[in-house]
């Protein structure tokens, strides 16, 4: 994904090393853009493909294992990082660290990784969002995200608790005017998610749309209903797809 969008990397090990003097498996990984531009975000090949003239990611690692959320928080701003990256793992947690809290302090989303995961390109990304409070910036982050991989972004409007369904031309209209004339990207659409239970609304996009990256909203209504309102050190059990949360 770093060679993808043009980013290097910084690698936090948040956990101790082992006897062994082996790096335990779950670490905490923020990308620093090179240049996030229609221009750089051309795609590349992965892994071992990319080629002599693509953009090879630097990587930068640090002991991180024994810092506060709040110097953590510090470092990833400092390097002025575009994403973190959390690997989940039910079996492995970090103690000392709340995620969240330092979700709660950062500019940069953070993606969240299941345990159970096997994607490795993004095909449709949906962020899940009321279309009367949808944000451009988060459209705007993802569609830099998705160019890469040419990768469809669904605006999943599924209404906040308590408002009432929106007008299929009215919604059509909203998402027109206000959304994608703002976006220039070919492979943005709307679906109006008539499902109001977001768990089963999910497991849809993910098994019948083909949705491998879902893109939410600290603390709005989308993340309190999927998630609990907190992010913990695993995902619901029918989520297994990454999951990526948008600083409020």
């Amino acid at each position: 994904m770093a060679a993808r969008i043009e980013a290097n990397l910084l690698i936090a090990n948040v956990n101790p090393v082992s006897v062994a003097g082996t790096v335990q498996e779950k670490v905490l990984v923020a990308g620093r853009p090179h240049r996030i531009t229609d221009e750089a975000l051309h795609p590349v090949h992965y892994h071992s493909e990319v080629t002599p003239h693509a953009f090879q990611p630097s990587t930068e690692y640090i002991d991180a294992h024994n810092i506060s959320e709040q110097e953590l928080s510090q470092l990833i701003i400092q390097h002025d990082s575009w994403m973190i990256v959390n690997a989940l793992n039910v079996g492995n947690t970090i103690p000392q660290l709340n995620i969240h809290t330092i979700l709660n302090k950062v500019r940069c989303p953070l993606m969240l990784i299941p345990e159970d995961c096997h994607t490795t390109d993004f095909s449709t990304v949906s962020y899940l969002a009321d279309l009367r409070y949808c944000q451009l910036p988060v459209v705007r982050y993802l569609s830099a995200l998705a160019k890469p991989y040419q990768a469809g972004i669904q605006i999943a409007h599924l209404p906040a608790d308590g408002l009432p369904d929106m007008d299929q031309q009215y919604a059509t209209e909203v998402f027109s005017d206000g959304i994608s004339r703002y976006v220039k990207y070919d492979n943005l659409f709307f679906n109006n998610i008539k499902e109001r239970d977001i768990h089963k609304a999910v497991d849809i996009m993910v098994h019948a749309m083909d949705t491998n990256l879902i893109a939410l909203v600290n603390h709005q209504y989308h993340f309190r209903e999927l998630l609990n309102g907190t992010i913990k050190h695993i995902l619901p059990a029918h989520v297994h797809v990454p999951v990526l949360v948008f600083p409020n």
